[in-house]
């Protein structure tokens, strides 16, 4: 692999790329706490949890996948068991959000915004990888 791939980064540290959008959200938890929307703040709190671990487990299926690059069946079939962990994860935090009386649309909108802000934290990577190489 060259250096500019994700391969090298993702192998060596995928618990930062993953930890660096659910972070992110912090600021946006404790503002709406101390605005006194403490249902939202909550809410938004499991929903970061939820994209961090959806993210985590995400990378994890990459990581696991990317030695079979010469056999692609084999790393879509390990990519494929993985996200039925990322769907059974979600639903399951969902359901015990809901079931406990949370609002589970602030909890969603932890999700996107998690999500959110990988694709720009991998934008971030591509574009430091790219001027890096030339």
């Amino acid at each position: 692999m060259d250096n500019k791939t994700l391969g090298p980064l993702i192998k060596n540290g995928y618990t930062k790329i993953a930890l660096l959008p659910a972070c992110l959200g912090a600021p946006i938890v404790c503002f709406l706490a101390i605005v006194g929307r403490k249902e939202w703040a909550v809410g938004l709190a499991f929903g970061l949890f939820l994209g961090f671990l959806d993210n985590l487990i995400m990378l994890m299926g990459v990581k696991k996948a990317m030695p079979y690059a010469d056999d692609p069946k084999k790393g879509f079939k390990i990519q494929r068991r993985y996200r039925y962990y990322r769907i059974a994860s979600a639903g399951t935090l969902i359901i015990l959000l809901s079931r406990q009386g949370y609002d589970v649309c602030s909890a969603f909108i932890g999700l996107v915004l998690t999500h959110i802000f990988l694709i720009i934290n991998f934008t971030i990577i591509a574009y430091r990888l790219k001027n890096k190489g030339t």
